[in-house]
């Protein structure tokens, strides 16, 4: 499946089987960033094979619609890899959103620029109403994001996951269009 869009300052995209390696360097140059707030990853998950079959798992998922990948690029320099969008579990007008950010770009309005766009796409697109986030409680900066994306936390929900081989508690927050839509 090959998808792209822009916003003002981005190009958003589903990135080819080729394009394994410019995966696979954005993990390695983001791993001190990302590991503290991203679940215990496998030990094959920084080797070309292991990104190629997450790729191809990606592209069938996205095939049948119960997942979109896009890798966020800035239009000036389409060739440097800054981020990532994800819908997973698209099913019954309700998709979970994850992201992340090259942490050389961060408090730039990348993220949310990105995520705003790609939102409004996966409701149009996909028929989604309703959009799940889970967040550390220490991830001050995705509670903002999401905030600012008027998501809205659920405290009667939570779970935990393995963060660097330790299990911790996340929070869930909610995107609701009929909610945002009343505002």
């Amino acid at each position: 499946m090959d998808f792209s869009t822009t916003t003002k300052r981005l190009l958003l995209k589903t990135e080819t089987e080729m394009g394994w390696h410019k995966i696979l360097e954005f993990y390695e140059e983001n791993k001190k960033h990302l590991e503290p707030v991203e679940p215990t990853r496998d030990t094959h998950f920084y080797t070309p094979a292991y990104q190629l079959q997450t790729l191809s798992i990606e592209h069938q998922l996205m095939k049948s619609r119960t997942y979109l990948r896009l890798w966020i690029y800035l239009k000036i320099a389409p060739q440097n890899m800054i981020g990532t969008i994800c819908f997973s579990d698209i099913f019954h007008k309700t998709a979970y959103l994850g992201y992340k950010m090259d942490y050389r770009f961060l408090k730039q309005g990348y993220c949310y620029e990105a995520c705003k766009h790609a939102i409004d796409i996966v409701q149009s697109e996909y028929d989604v109403s309703k959009i799940k986030a889970y967040v550390l409680p220490s991830n001050i900066a995705s509670i903002r994001l999401l905030e600012k994306l008027q998501f809205h936390q659920n405290t009667s929900h939570s779970k935990s996951s393995s963060i660097c081989g330790e299990e911790k508690s996340m929070l869930l927050y909610e995107y609701s269009k009929e909610r945002n839509s009343e505002n």
